[in-house]
């Protein structure tokens, strides 16, 4: 489940900035300040940390009449280091009353979470939310014309992440253009990433380019050896699945859909960005991620997967073998 761990004063500082109504505020302060309520209100667990025992309305009005989540009250205990150990909740928003710019750098460099602060949590919350982004990219619009997306252009949308899971049949189907793909995507992840990161490919065996003779060993010691992911600070783990046309990319805060993985011979592809600051896009990616979390399990226990079960998007339900 979602969770928001929101110091009392930072949320205090919030609900004193609501801006005037349109048309005497901006519709952008006003897109920000209510996704960012509503978020509260109903996408999230939220823990409240250092509560003053004050008297607001707004926080009478975030307690009750909420269907699914949870608010409570708790104490704080900054981590070693400000690094949380690795079963922390990977879904875990942050927005702390921490003056220490040192403080900032060192949680922002030590996890791949999402922080905003009292001096910038609203400047997050567009980053996370793509307030201010177009949600949908398409490749181009007929084939004759020059792609539009880019994988810079995708690391520009990418926040912060601890796992990765992609999937799509084909990403091994053809050796020669391996690198010009999954190097990419890797290159565009190691951009935004601060920490080793976990990546599991989910891909079907049946696609695999006649080199790999059907094996995952195969591709995953093609992998283990390739230039482009030498000097990636990343675990990677593959597992065998069944024929699917939809392709995905899920990071812990944020769903990308692709219709086909763009390169220079793709059809026009559309390109979805899914958030999960918005909650319907979290409920949709965990229906997706259950589906996936199944099909793992049956590749280990048809051993058809390869990898340390490391990745954390998985643990929301139990893997044979973990």
């Amino acid at each position: 489940m979602l969770e928001t761990v929101i110091d009392y004063s930072v949320f205090d500082d919030f609900c004193n900035s609501r801006p005037k109504q349109i048309p005497n505020g901006s519709e952008f302060d006003n897109d920000l300040w209510n996704s960012f309520w509503k978020f509260l209100k109903s996408g999230s667990d939220v823990k409240i940390i250092n509560y003053s025992d004050e008297t607001n309305i707004f926080l009478t009005n975030l307690t009750t009449g909420r269907k699914g989540t949870s608010v409570r009250f708790d104490n704080y205990k900054e981590p070693k280091n400000c690094k949380f150990p690795k079963k922390f909740n990977i879904h875990t928003f942050f927005f702390l009353n921490e003056p220490d710019i040192n403080k900032h750098k060192k949680y922002r460099n030590n996890n791949g979470f999402i922080f905003g602060f009292i001096n910038d949590y609203k400047e997050i919350w567009e980053e996370i939310s793509f307030l201010n982004k177009e949600k949908v990219l398409h490749d181009r619009e007929s084939v004759n014309e020059s792609l539009k997306f880019s994988w810079d252009k995708f690391a520009t949308y990418l926040i912060p992440f601890t796992d990765i899971i992609i999937r799509d049949d084909f990403i091994f189907s053809d050796k020669s253009i391996i690198k010009d793909k999954l190097g990419k995507i890797v290159t565009a992840l190691n951009k935004t990433s601060k920490i080793k990161y976990n990546l599991l490919i989910v891909t079907n065996k049946d696609k695999l380019d006649s080199s790999f003779k059907g094996s995952l060993n195969e591709v995953y010691n093609y992998l283990k050896k390739a230039d482009f992911l030498r000097a990636t600070n990343l675990n990677i783990e593959i597992a065998h699945t069944r024929k699917e046309h939809d392709r995905y990319i899920f990071f812990n805060y944020l769903e990308v859909d692709f219709g086909k993985i763009p390169d220079t011979s793709s059809v026009p592809t559309k390109i979805e960005f899914k958030p999960f600051t918005f909650k319907e896009n979290y409920e949709s990616a965990l229906i997706v991620l259950n589906d996936i979390n199944d099909i793992v399990k049956t590749a280990i226990e048809n051993k058809n997967y390869i990898g340390n079960k490391a990745n954390r998007l998985l643990r929301f339900k139990n893997l044979a073998g973990r």
